[in-house]
This record gives C-alpha cells, sequence and structure tokens, in this order.
C-alpha cells in the first residue's frame, strides 16, 4: 500500500508555481477537489487524474470539502489545508494523500468551534494531522499512515489532538514507519479518546525522547487505548504507551489500557504525573527492554506520580523480558492483586499478572517499589521455582530490602493454596474436559501455565489444549482462575 503509482505523478505536480492561501466563500457549500480545479486561485490542480495542493487553502466555517473513493491529494512544500468547517474524508474505498517529491507540507489542520472531520480508508503518507476542533470529535476508522515526517507545525505525533471534547475515536488504523510517533497530545488539553484494534509498528523512527503512543490524561472523560498490537525496532528512545499529566488535572476520567501487545519497545506502559483511575489489564508486554541505562527506564510497567494522586489497578498482564517488570514510584494506591477481602470488596483483585525473565545486571526484578507505599500484588505468578514467600521475596525489591521504602504484599500467589481456583472464578474461566478447551469470557486474554509457571498457550475468550501432554495447568485471566487436568 505504500507510494503507490505516486512516481510520475509526483515530478508532474513538483513543477507547480505556490499559490496564495484560499479561502472558501462560507455560504454552506459542500466542495469537491474536482470543483476546487475549476474554482480561480483555489491551489488545486489536475494533473494525470491526481489533485496536486500547491497553496494553502482553508475551508470556512459553514463550508465542507469532500475526497471521494480512490481519489490521490499531493501536498505542497510548506503548504497546509485548514478546515474550519467539515473534512468529508470517509471514502468508501482506498484514497490516498501525500506529498509533491520534496515536499514538507505543514499538513492538515481541523480547528475551531465549527470544525469536525471524518477520516475512512485513507493511505496517509508524509501529511501529519493535527485536529483542534473544540466542539465536534475526531472520527477515524480504517486509515494507514506510513512514512510521514515532522510536520513544520511541530506537530507531537502523525495525528496530533489539541482538543478536550469527548467522543475522539480511532479505529482499525495502522501506523508504521512514522519519523514522529504515531499520536500524540498537547500536554495542557486533557484529551477524551478510543484508541481501538490498531496496529503501530516502528514509530518515532527519529527516536526522539518519546513512545509511539504519548497522550496527555487527568480529564472528565475516558482514555481508551484496547486491543491494540504496538511492535517496536529496538530503538533506545521510543517506549510503547506513554501517558503522561504535567498539568496536575484530577478529572474523573478512567486510563482504560487493556488487552495490548507491546514488544520490543524502550519500555512497555508508563505515566508520569496522576493518573486518578487508572487500569491496567490483560495485556502480553514482551522485551520492552530497549534501555541503555537500566536507571532511566526499560520496565513492562513503569508508575510514577510525584502527587501521590495515582489509583493504579493492574491484572492480568504477561510480563516478560524487561529491565523491570513493574516500578512504582509514587501513587496513591497500586493493587496488583488484591485477594484476601471479601468478593464484594470493590478492591477484589484476582491479580493473575504472569511474570517471566525481569532484571538486568544479573539480578532479577518483578517488581520493585521505590515509594513509601504499601503495593498490594497477591494471586499473581512470579519468575521463581516455587511460588511461596522464600522464593518470590528474591524477585521483589521493597521494605525488606530497604527500611525505607513501601511494603509488597505478594503472598498468597495465583498457585497457593494448592491451586484452589479463586472466588468467582469458574463463572468467569472454564475447563471442558471433553473438548480441551479453556473458555473465558468475552474479550478476555487466557494464558495457561504449566506446574513450573511457564506460558504454554494463550489466545483471547478460548484456548485449545488438545496438543499439550497430559498433565496439570493453571488457566487464568484479567477475571478468574482455574486449575484443570489435561488426560
Amino acid at each position: 500500500m505504500k507510494k503507490t503509482c505516486m512516481t510520475a505523478v509526483i515530478a508532474l505536480c513538483a513543477a507547480a508555481t505556490a499559490t496564495a492561501q484560499f479561502v472558501t466563500e462560507g455560504n454552506q457549500q459542500t466542495y469537491s477537489l474536482q470543483q476546487l480545479t475549476a474554482t480561480a486561485g483555489s491551489g488545486v490542480e489536475l494533473t494525470d487524474g491526481k489533485y496536486c495542493l500547491t497553496g494553502d487553502l482553508t475551508i470556512a466555517a459553514t463550508d465542507t470539502l469532500n475526497l471521494a473513493e480512490g481519489e490521490t491529494l499531493l501536498f505542497g512544500d510548506e503548504v497546509v489545508l485548514t478546515v474550519n468547517g467539515v473534512a468529508r474524508f470517509a471514502a468508501t474505498e482506498m484514497a490516498t494523500i501525500g506529498a509533491i517529491e520534496g515536499a514538507t507540507p505543514e499538513g492538515i489542520m481541523v480547528t475551531g468551534d465549527h470544525a469536525s472531520a471524518e477520516f475512512a480508508h485513507l493511505d496517509v503518507s508524509a501529511v501529519n494531522i493535527r485536529y483542534a476542533a473544540t466542539t465536534h470529535p475526531l472520527k477515524m476508522r480504517d486509515c494507514a499512515f506510513h512514512d510521514c515526517v515532522p510536520a513544520l507545525n511541530g506537530n507531537s505525533g502523525v495525528l496530533q489532538l489539541i482538543t478536550t471534547v469527548a467522543g475522539n475515536v480511532i479505529e482499525n488504523c495502522t501506523f508504521t514507519s512514522n519519523a514522529t510517533p504515531a499520536i500524540g497530545s498537547a500536554a495542557n488539553y486533557p484529551l477524551a479518546l478510543t484508541v481501538r484494534g490498531c496496529t503501530f509498528e516502528d514509530n518515532n523512527m527519529a527516536n526522539a525522547n518519546n513512545p509511539q503512543i504519548n497522550l496527555a490524561v487527568g480529564g472528565e472523560h475516558d482514555v481508551l487505548i484496547v486491543d491494540n498490537v504496538i511492535t517496536g525496532a529496538g530503538r533506545t528512545m521510543v517506549g510503547g504507551i506513554g501517558l503522561s499529566n504535567f498539568m496536575g488535572y484530577d478529572g474523573a476520567g478512567r486510563v482504560v489500557v487493556e488487552n495490548n501487545t507491546i514488544t520490543e519497545n524502550r519500555y512497555g506502559i508508563a505515566n508520569v504525573g496522576p493518573v486518578p483511575q487508572f487500569i491496567i489489564k490483560g495485556n502480553t508486554l514482551i522485551n520492552n527492554h530497549h534501555e541503555t541505562n537500566a536507571m532511566n527506564g526499560g520496565s513492562g510497567i513503569s508508575l510514577y506520580d510525584p502527587y501521590a494522586m495515582t489509583h493504579a489497578r493492574i491484572e492480568g498482564n504477561h510480563i516478560e523480558g524487561s529491565l523491570w517488570g513493574i516500578t512504582v514510584i509514587g501513587c496513591a494506591e497500586v493493587n496488583a492483586g488484591k485477594t484476601e477481602v471479601p468478593t464484594s470488596d470493590a478492591d477484589y483483585n484476582l491479580g493473575g499478572n504472569v511474570f517471566k525473565d525481569n532484571g538486568n545486571g544479573g539480578v532479577l526484578y518483578d517488581l520493585y517499589n521505590n515509594s513509601t507505599l504499601t503495593v498490594y500484588a497477591q494471586g499473581n505468578t512470579w519468575n521463581v521455582p516455587v511460588q511461596d514467600a522464600e522464593h518470590i521475596e528474591d524477585v521483589v525489591f521493597h521494605k525488606a530490602d530497604n527500611a525505607s521504602l513501601g511494603e509488597v504484599i505478594y503472598m498468597p500467589a495465583a498457585e497457593g493454596a494448592g491451586l484452589a481456583p479463586l472466588p468467582h472464578s469458574a463463572a468467569a474461566l472454564r475447563y471442558d474436559a471433553a473438548s480441551h478447551c479453556v473458555t473465558g469470557m468475552t474479550g478476555d486474554v487466557i494464558t495457561v501455565t504449566d506446574m513450573a509457571a511457564v506460558t504454554v498457550a494463550t489466545a483471547r475468550e478460548q484456548v485449545d489444549v488438545t496438543a499439550l501432554p497430559t498433565g496439570i495447568y493453571v488457566a487464568r485471566s484479567a477475571r478468574g482462575m482455574v486449575k484443570f487436568v489435561k488426560q
């Protein structure tokens, strides 16, 4: 899909002379690119079936610009398309947005009280988007962004959001091989956003100190990052998901990072500043260790809140191959498993986190509590041969190692008490001996481990264990745990 059929067109467009800014009339008119080519001074030219924008174009607050299926729009050097009205770029078949050869566009700016945009089925290269609408949310689905370079306007990502409006959604999109982070937001605009079912691979190729997804949080609305795949390229400054709240916002919105697969980044999931309601659930975090100095990062999950306002719930994650499994600095509460409370208690958490091969300097670190907080981490599987206090103590750093730090309450572990099922787990997770299948609840990631705590199978909602040898296994999801015997 990258740069399809652009070479000849780019050469023809490159000779065009830049025009002055053109503003539509603001009379509630809907424009097509074809119509604009017939409008004197619009800066839109048609060359060999491709549209070239050679000058700045502004769509007035009451007007609409359409991009139709199959069309190609190429931007000239320093050119910006400003949408104060409506950008209807929701093609039913793939359309293309790119740059004229040698050009560095300003990109697309959607801004103002009347502005809105819908993007669908777009193949985008070299052009960044800044969404700063104040009333209407962004709607984006089934788009591919690749080979985008830093915009002249200083975007914090290929897609930058500068808006507090609720309902922004990015679904089923891909962000691949971009020089900047994929998605970013302004630090002084707490965000409302859902990122679902997207693929991110090797973004921030410039290796700046930013993650692939870099968002400001702490507002009144939820931020949901769900069912995504985030793959790094081993770059030493590029994390997976970064969530920041430098302004100290304490809104009621939740931040949910759930069922993502995050691999080969500098770190997996990290926050800086308060996240009052932070849920980290069902993620697979593997080999997020590409940090040259372990004192500066490399965690599967890192929680840093000097304001002590973060309430984090961590459950059902697989954390493997990090320099540190989970690190805690500050925070008001960290619940990585709390099984010894009544099932009706809101704090009840099955744990279900699995730690494997996390460490640095020849020492294993599954959980490092670098705070004065008491951290609960019960019901988890630790990277030790026996899930008992004597062994788990070797992979946890806390009060027992430094009297100035808080304690980690890690017993009982997941395989304690004879592997008895935890309360209400039967309804959430069950094993059918006839079909050799473990079945969970909708959307849950199920992990099956053997008696040595080695992961032998994982899948979403249902795991077929037919091929496993006869033996005793434990299946876990974020909502349940069940021991079963495979005959």
